[in-house]
C-alpha cells in the first residue's frame, strides 16, 4: 500500500512576466499626458481668439420707444427663415436662465444689421454679446420686412433633464 509519502511536490517554476500589461499602462499613461497638454493649448488658443466686431450697444430711450413701435407694428415678431440660435457664453453655468431683447434693421438680404440691446437679464454675464452672435446669422422670410426694425428677445434656458 503506497501512502503517498515518496512521491514529490512538482517544483514551482517562475513564468517569465508578461510584458503586455506595463506596455498598456505606458500607453494610458502617455495618452493621459498628451490629452492634458492638447487642452492646456486649446486653452491658450482660446484665449487668443480675437473680440467679435459686432459689439454689444446699450439702446437709448429714443431707440427703445422707436423699437417699441416697431413691435406694436409686427405684434408676432419677424417670420424666420433661419432663426436665432444662441449658445451659452463660455464660461457661464448651463443652468443660468437669461433673456436678451434685441432690436435689429432688417437688411436687403433679409439678414439682421445695426442690431442692439434693449434689455438684457441678468447683466454682464455675455449673454448679449451672445444673442447679438446668433442674430447676426439669422435670416427673416418677406421682402414688405426690408428697412425696418424688429425687436424679438432671445431665452436661455437649462437644458431639461
Amino acid at each position: 500500500m503506497d501512502l503517498g509519502g515518496d512521491q514529490r511536490r512538482p517544483v514551482l517554476v517562475e513564468t517569465p512576466r508578461r510584458w503586455v500589461w506595463p506596455l498598456i499602462f505606458a500607453i494610458l499613461i502617455a495618452g493621459v499626458a498628451a490629452g492634458w497638454i492638447l487642452l492646456a493649448m486649446l486653452g491658450r488658443w482660446a484665449d487668443s481668439l480675437p473680440e467679435p466686431t459686432m459689439q454689444p450697444v446699450k439702446a437709448t430711450p429714443a431707440q427703445v420707444a422707436a423699437a417699441a413701435e416697431a413691435a406694436a407694428r409686427n405684434p408676432g415678431g419677424p417670420r424666420w427663415g433661419t432663426v436665432p440660435v444662441p449658445t451659452y457664453p463660455v464660461g457661464v453655468d448651463q443652468s443660468v436662465e437669461a433673456r436678451v431683447m434685441i432690436n435689429c434693421v432688417i437688411q436687403g438680404d433679409r439678414t439682421l444689421g445695426d442690431c442692439r440691446i434693449v434689455e438684457e437679464a441678468p447683466l454682464d454675464r455675455g449673454f448679449g454679446q451672445s444673442a447679438l452672435d446668433a442674430a447676426r446669422k439669422a435670416r427673416v422670410i418677406g421682402d414688405d420686412a426690408v428697412g425696418e426694425r424688429v425687436q424679438f428677445t432671445i431665452r436661455y434656458l437649462p437644458p431639461r433633464d
